[in-house]
């Protein structure tokens, strides 16, 4: 019976040890696995985020291009000394001689001319556009107008023969040009080309 009261103390002595040490050491081991729970939920968030950041820079890469190609179609200032320059170029390639081309009506954004809209925050300046070439050519230059950098809308577009000669064609062209410029009034001026 002497042996019991000599193995009772070391019990005591390991079960008080286990309390103190061990079951603090265990609580702070799950309240870590928690942590290390949410860490981890939070990292698969954060990946999911990322994923989607990287999806939608390399659709904004796209749409960088087309701005930049927008910004030339539309640009901020009207420039119209060098848009005529450009379509006199293209008449020049096509073989047509362009007589007259008459800037006349100015429009400004969102205006509600049914046949004739302009978006809002932009403007555009109506041009008329006579010129003569053989019927080959005058076609040429009118599928020419879409090479040209910048944005432009043929209103109307008439052709007829020079005095009864069908290898001459007289073109008659309304066109308009966009710009993101505020143009207000019109103009009435006409400028030769060619």
């Amino acid at each position: 019976m002497r042996l019991r009261p000599v193995l009772l103390p070391p019990l005591l002595l390991v079960a008080a040890w286990s309390a103190v040490v061990w079951w603090p050491f265990r609580s702070e081991t799950a309240s870590e696995r928690d942590q290390l729970a949410q860490i981890q939920a939070e990292q698969l968030t954060l990946v999911a985020t990322l994923d989607e950041l990287n999806a939608a820079t390399d659709l904004l890469g796209g749409f960088d291009a087309d701005l930049e190609r927008f910004a030339i179609a539309i640009p901020e200032t009207l420039e119209l000394p060098t848009f005529l320059r450009e379509l006199d170029a293209q008449a020049d390639a096509a073989g047509v001689q362009i007589d007259l081309v008459s800037p006349s009506e100015v429009l400004g954004g969102a205006t509600r001319d049914s046949k004739r809209p302009v978006p809002p925050g932009m403007s555009s300046v109506s041009l008329s556009l006579t010129g003569q070439g053989p019927f080959e050519s005058t076609m040429e230059f009118v599928n020419r107008l879409d090479d040209l950098p910048r944005l432009i809308v043929v209103d109307t577009l008439g052709l007829s023969a020079v005095d009864g000669n069908a290898d001459q064609i007289i073109i008659d062209l309304e066109l308009r040009v966009f710009t993101t410029e505020t143009l207000v009034g019109s103009t009435a001026s006409s400028e030769g080309s060619s």
